[in-house]
């Protein structure tokens, strides 16, 4: 981690470096609290972490997620004085809160959001097809009210690894995933929190580590993917009119 932290750039968080042209972000949700990372994109496989934000409270109280649709409503200006929002956010259903991510989903409140759900097996899409799920809320059943999608999340982390890897003897310029200076120890601690274990063919927390911040930036990748924005498909001509 300590290799990570010694490439973080001198920009601040929640402003847009030079080159990032679309911001995504990812949602962790945990008992008392939501963890969010927004991601911005760039052409050549570019990425920079923008903002890393812990909002705490029960995700069972409506409040957190009023604060959160807050939250990612934030507007950001770039260098060149253009207003940008974040255009897709995955948010991850599977922990205990599946039916308030659901509804906040459904809700519409938030550009894009996609309701995720994580898949450990090996060579999945990163953002696979997805299904209809009935929504449970404050006692009313809407049928096929949301579409869940499943995150290759195997594939996602292998394809952030092999980029950190690569990062390694890179000018800061030419590296694909970029860091700001004010992210704490703790963040690049999080985000290499998990190995591979090839005898088992599977990815393994070491003991005693946290990894949401690894995961909301494979939730941030994955909101990438959106039908409506398929990012990683984007040729030459996509980034030049976007810029």
């Amino acid at each position: 981690p300590n290799a990570l932290e010694a490439r973080a750039e001198p920009y601040e968080l929640r402003t847009i470096p030079p080159g990032c042209l679309v911001l995504t972000a990812g949602c962790d949700v945990q008992d008392d609290r939501i963890e969010i990372q927004i991601v911005g994109w760039g052409q050549h496989d570019r990425a920079w972490t923008v903002d890393y934000h812990v909002l705490p409270g029960n995700p069972a109280d409506e409040s957190v997620w009023e604060k959160l649709a807050d939250y990612l409503s934030a507007s950001f200006v770039n260098a060149a004085g253009r207003v940008m929002r974040i255009e897709s956010v995955g948010i991850d259903s599977g922990g205990h809160h599946t039916h308030a991510v659901y509804a906040f989903v459904r809700a519409g409140r938030i550009r894009r959001a996609l309701a995720l759900k994580g898949a450990s097996s090996p060579g999945r899409a990163i953002l696979g097809k997805p299904s209809q799920q009935d929504v449970t809320w404050r006692g009313k059943t809407a049928k096929k009210g949301v579409l869940l999608y499943s995150v290759g999340a195997d594939t996602a982390k292998h394809l952030l690894y092999a980029r950190l890897n690569g990062d390694a003897d890179k000018d800061p310029a030419d590296r694909k995933v970029r860091f700001s200076q004010q992210l704490e120890s703790h963040y690049y601690d999080q985000l290499v929190a998990e190995t591979f274990n090839p005898r088992r063919n599977r990815w393994e927390i070491k003991k005693g580590k946290r990894n949401e911040v690894l995961d909301t930036w494979v939730y941030a990748l994955a909101a990438s993917h959106h039908p409506e924005l398929y990012l990683h498909k984007w040729k030459a001509g996509d980034w030049a009119r976007r810029r």
